[in-house]
């Protein structure tokens, strides 16, 4: 009797193990494949401090240029403006790190299209993507960016989802 209640309380242990790993792997593919699909090539050249590989290994600060856009969600599947601007740098020979928020509606000019300048920073990733983004801000404040992130409110919303989402309680009631 003993022999067949451990049977099956294993069975039921291994059964449940084998759901819960299911389950497991099956959110971190969503996750990877939701990850993965958000890619993309952004046209950028090595800066002038050269490649974030180049730039970790020569203990030189590594610049990272962290985009967030309106688009993906709501309905809007338009290319948007760049929302929020933000350059990181990671200095491994201080060991410190520095971030910083480019105002959306700083005024510049872009040189390749004419017809939109002067116009709001923010239009940059509209007009000529992270490129264009990325020059601007060499242009004008003499930042090679190494590296970039972008994420839209539809990545971002993805993301939440496939981790099981995220239960907000109003502390206060209106």
């Amino acid at each position: 009797m003993r022999k067949r209640i451990f049977r099956i309380i294993m069975s039921l242990a291994i059964l449940l193990l084998v759901i819960l790993s299911g389950m497991l792997a099956y959110s971190y593919f969503n996750v990877e494949r939701a990850v993965s699909r958000s890619y993309q090539k952004s046209g950028l050249k090595a800066a002038e401090n050269g490649s974030k590989e180049e730039v970790l290994k020569g203990k030189k600060p590594l610049v990272v240029l962290l985009m967030g856009t309106d688009t993906g969600a709501l309905g809007r599947d338009y290319e948007g403006r760049t929302d929020s601007i933000m350059v990181l740098v990671l200095n491994p020979r201080t060991k410190k790190s520095t971030i910083v928020s480019i105002e959306r509606d700083f005024q510049v000019n872009f040189p390749q299209y004419p017809q939109y300048s002067p116009s709001k920073i923010n239009a940059a990733y509209t007009y000529g993507g992270v490129k264009l983004l990325s020059q601007t801000l060499d242009r004008y404040f003499k930042i090679p960016v190494n590296t970039y992130a972008l994420i839209n409110m539809g990545g971002m919303k993805s993301i939440i989802d496939q981790l099981g989402g995220v239960d907000i309680t109003p502390l206060f009631e209106l």
